[in-house]
Formats: C-alpha cells, sequence, structure tokens
C-alpha cells in the first residue's frame, strides 16, 4: 500500500514538475519579447542578458 502511495506522490510531483517547466518556457518566452534578447532556458545566461540590456540603456540615455 505504500509502494502505492508513493507512486502516487511521484506522479503528482512530476506533473508538478511538468506544469513549473511550462511556466517557466511562457515567462522565458514573455522575457525575450519584452527585452528582445534570446532565452535559452539557462536563467544564469537570461540573467546575464538582463544585466547587459540595463547597463546598454543606461549608457544610450
Amino acid at each position: 500500500m505504500a509502494s502505492g502511495s508513493n507512486k502516487d506522490d511521484s506522479s503528482y510531483l512530476y506533473a508538478m514538475f511538468l506544469d513549473l517547466k511550462e511556466q517557466i518556457l511562457e515567462t522565458g518566452q514573455k522575457i525575450e519579447k519584452f527585452l528582445q534578447v534570446p532565452f535559452n532556458n539557462n536563467i544564469d545566461e537570461a540573467y546575464l542578458n538582463v544585466e547587459t540590456v540595463s547597463l546598454r540603456t543606461k549608457f544610450e540615455d
């Protein structure tokens, strides 16, 4: 009975993971459109792109 419960838990967690992954991809697409920089699912690189855009904007003003 415990193994059935664990299987249910893992299925639930996997479904949550897939939902979260989809939300991250959707958010990435919104970031990409807003900042006009590519978002390649690498959070660190996306952060660097944001920093680059903000620095570029600062110097252009």
